[in-house]
Parts: structure tokens; C-alpha cells; sequence
């Protein structure tokens, strides 16, 4: 159609993406679209079409590989003026006033190929944030600020069926289904 437009990473272009490989895309309440890539935060005012890029290093110091990780793999609202964002150390707290930001990293931070990358970020009604992650289901208490690990249990049948999670979502009677990669919900 006509009205398609495209947005890319150019080394000959200004007000540009992170990266061309996105991740995640998150409209807020004023109508910014917020796009999540492997290098930063990427915000566009849909009114006016500006494109700003931001670049939050979340990188554990005693991981393995390289010194910098910028990678947002998942977006989802905090309060107001604030956003949640998942990468493969941790969750960070950003307000979006002033790109300021709070880190809270994982015991998952310092290893290698994402096994802690958080791939989805959903809330509940009391304020608790359920992520999918390839390693395991992890509730982040926001009042405390820490970390619970939701596992399977082969000898325990009403644990999760399989700790690589694709997919939460939760029902309207507070019912947080999971899906995984290899053993269904």
C-alpha cells in the first residue's frame, strides 16, 4: 500500500533505530512507540515521527564476552513516566522523562547465550511482574525489589512443565498461564 514506511539503522542517516534487529515494539499512553532491539531503546513520537535512540549498559562485570550489552528484549509499563525493560541481565526500571534508570540484575546475569533473557514482562493486578526467560519463569516482587525462580520439578507434578518459558499471559481471574518451548502449557 501506500502508506508504508520504513525506519532503519544507516550509517548515513541521523534520528535513527538502534539496530535493525528489533526485538520487541511497545505503544504507551501519549502514544510513543518504544522499539526494544539487540543494540538500545529506540523511541518514536508517532505524532510527529521523531526517532531518538538510547543506549543502557546492562552488562554483568563478571560475565564472560564482551564489556557493553545494550539489548532490550521486552517492554512494559511501570507507573507513569516510568517503563519496565527486560535484556539478558536483569530488569531496569527507566524513566522516561529523564532516561534515568534503576538496574536490578538476576542471578542469571553472568552467563553466556541468554540464558536469562527476558523475553516477556507481564503484571499482575497486586503489582508483581511474571517474565518468560529460556532458562526459567521468574516473579520480581516490586515492593522488595527481588527475584523468585519458578522451576520444574520432574518428581513434583504441578510445577511447570518445562523451565524454557515462550509465553505468559494472565486471565482476567488472576490465572498466570505459561507457555514453553518443547512441553505446551
Amino acid at each position: 500500500t501506500k502508506n508504508i514506511k520504513h525506519y532503519y539503522k544507516s550509517a548515513s542517516k541521523t534520528n535513527q533505530l538502534a539496530s535493525n534487529y528489533i526485538k520487541k515494539l511497545y505503544v504507551d499512553e501519549s502514544n510513543i512507540l518504544w522499539i526494544g532491539t539487540n543494540e538500545g531503546l529506540s523511541r518514536m513520537d508517532l505524532e510527529y515521527g521523531i526517532l531518538t535512540s538510547h543506549y543502557i549498559n546492562v552488562k554483568d562485570k563478571n560475565a564472560p564476552g564482551d564489556t557493553t550489552e545494550y539489548s532490550i528484549s521486552a517492554i512494559t509499563k511501570a507507573s507513569e513516566n516510568k517503563l519496565w525493560l527486560g535484556t539478558r541481565s536483569g530488569l531496569v526500571r527507566l524513566n522516561t522523562e529523564n532516561y534515568s534508570y534503576e538496574f536490578f540484575p538476576h542471578h542469571l546475569s553472568v552467563f553466556r547465550f541468554g540464558w536469562g533473557e527476558i523475553t516477556e514482562i507481564i503484571s499482575n493486578k497486586k503489582g508483581a511482574l511474571w517474565l518468560a526467560t529460556p532458562a526459567e519463569l521468574m516473579r520480581f516482587n516490586t515492593n522488595t525489589l527481588t527475584y523468585e525462580s519458578i522451576k520444574n520439578d520432574p518428581l513434583n507434578t504441578e510445577s511447570l512443565s518445562y523451565n524454557s518459558i515462550t509465553s505468559i499471559i494472565i486471565d482476567r481471574t488472576q490465572i498466570v498461564w505459561v507457555g514453553t518451548s518443547g512441553m505446551g502449557i
